[in-house]
């Protein structure tokens, strides 16, 4: 039940996103009745994206053609959708199965959306206002991907210099070695008492 919720939620934010570009229609065109099964792997999901016009409908099942499958963790598949470049399946680590020409379209059809949240913000809050919360939501996604960035370098670090201070396999080796040898010679140490004890 929370999964059809969840898809249901994902299909209207997405054909939400869609509305922001009055060319979806044209640009989506060539995808149009195309079937897309995405397999999602973290979390795990599957879903079935069926193009109709500007929108894009999503099912948790479908027993039709699949025309190509989409593939890799959730992540990878925002990291394609933001990509505003024409290789964004491409460098995004999403993986492609299926039907080559409906690859090529998706490839090209995404970067030529134009999903202008200031642009619809404006029509209710003047340009302005639109304006200042798009450059501060900007700023904030940048302050955020720069605090990723430095605690990704800095637990780098910390691993790095955590994998110094841990022995080497070599040093491992030496000191069981000298374990072993000080337990034997405890052993002999313990044999010779209690000899002298029995005397």
């Amino acid at each position: 039940m929370i999964q059809i919720a969840a898809t249901a939620a994902l299909e209207h934010a997405v054909n939400g996103a869609l509305s922001l570009d009055a060319g979806a229609e044209h640009v989506l065109a060539p995808l149009n009745g195309c079937v897309l099964k995405l397999s999602i792997t973290s979390p795990s999901m599957t879903l079935f994206a069926i193009f109709s016009g500007a929108e894009i409908n999503l099912y948790q099942q479908y027993a039709g053609e699949v025309h190509l499958e989409l593939s890799g963790s959730a992540a990878e598949f925002v990291a394609m959708a933001r990509n505003p470049e024409s290789n964004a399946l491409i460098d995004s680590g999403v993986k492609a199965h299926g039907q080559t020409g409906v690859l090529i379209q998706l490839n090209e059809a995404l970067p030529k959306l134009d999903l202008d949240p200031e642009g619809k913000l404006a029509d209710w809050i003047g340009p302005i206002a639109a304006h200042q919360l798009g450059s501060g939501a900007r700023k904030l996604w940048s302050g955020l991907k720069q605090a990723k960035t430095s605690f990704d370098r800095l637990a780098g670090e910390s691993i790095h210099y955590e994998a110094r201070l841990a022995p080497s396999p070599e040093e491992l080796a030496q000191f069981s070695a000298d374990v072993r040898d000080v337990q034997r010679r405890f052993e002999r140490l313990e044999a010779r008492f209690n000899q002298w004890k029995s005397r």
